[in-house]
């Protein structure tokens, strides 16, 4: 009776290792299909490669393959530096080469070539030039968004960021910060005028809705003082304006849209009727007059 219980259990043994035998072979058939897959689009990728290559230009086995010409240039931009103008600083016209060792657009330093125009036209917040297939050139410009006029020449304008630039169309209705006291050129960042630096503060927390005042209703903002921001309203209203952290951004914001609420609930105050000046320069109050 052992005996026969001994064949029998390894009867059932033998039939274990067949089957992982089997199943073996099964991974192994998987495995092979797996790798003539992979094999398959490694030699489909290499081709397209390859074709890209030809087709675009560039140098393959040590020999020149020849150099794909512009076909069309695509441009999306501004304004302020419409795409001729653009074109023309950038010197890209079609039938240019890509390529090319001298003359191709993208054989040298491209991103030297978009610093230099950006330097050149501090209105373009950004410049991209990009190549897309069929031998097409995508040019890009982003402008700066004026944020008001700075300074007597009402050609200036300024952005959230603090760069000057200049710029003809669409400046209607901004307000003007005087008393910078500095010479302005195209270009500069102003980044260290304490007073400066608050009233962009205070028009960008207009602009992006901050509080119950809005920006269209300032006509103009003096920071030639060195302890506030002097606001005239385009209702003939002047208040001065002064909040803990000015120039200091973010940090101060709270403070900010306190003082710019207590002065719209001033205003609508029956106790402030017929007074034209404000003081804000204390937080938490103001201090309304007729007079200066």
């Amino acid at each position: 009776m052992a005996s026969k219980g001994n064949g029998a259990r390894k009867g059932v043994r033998h039939l274990k290792w067949a089957a992982a035998l089997d199943a073996l072979d099964d991974n192994a058939a998987l495995l092979l299909i797996v790798l003539r897959i992979a094999l398959f689009v490694i030699i489909l990728l290499a081709l397209r490669g390859l074709l890209r290559l030809y087709f675009f230009g560039g140098t393959f086995l040590g020999k020149e393959v020849p150099s794909a010409k512009i076909e069309r240039i695509e441009v999306k931009a501004g304004d302020a530096v419409p795409a001729a103008i653009l074109l023309d600083h950038l010197r890209i016209n079609e039938g240019m080469p890509m390529l090319d060792p001298e003359q191709g657009l993208f054989a040298g330093d491209l991103g030297k070539r978009q610093e230099k125009i950006l330097r050149a036209a501090p209105a373009l917040a950004s410049l991209s030039i990009t190549r897309g297939p069929s031998n097409v050139v995508h040019v890009l410009s982003t402008e700066r968004v004026p944020l008001a006029r700075i300074g007597s020449t009402f050609d200036y304008m300024i952005d959230r960021y603090g760069v000057v630039f200049v710029r003809h169309r669409g400046i209607d209705g901004l307000p003007v910060i005087t008393g910078v006291g500095m010479a302005l050129r195209p270009g500069d960042r102003l980044t260290s005028n304490r007073m400066l630096l608050s009233a962009l503060e205070l028009l960008r927390c207009l602009e992006e809705g901050g509080s119950e005042l809005r920006k269209g209703f300032i006509a103009s903002l003096d920071v030639s003082k060195p302890d506030y921001v002097q606001c005239e309203f385009i209702d003939g209203r002047v208040a001065k304006f002064a909040w803990r952290h000015m120039g200091r951004g973010e940090r101060g914001r709270p403070w900010l849209v306190a003082q710019l609420n207590g002065y719209v609930a001033t205003i609508q105050s029956p106790r402030s009727k017929g007074c034209k000046y404000f003081d804000l320069t204390i937080p938490g109050h103001c201090y309304a007059s007729q007079s200066r």
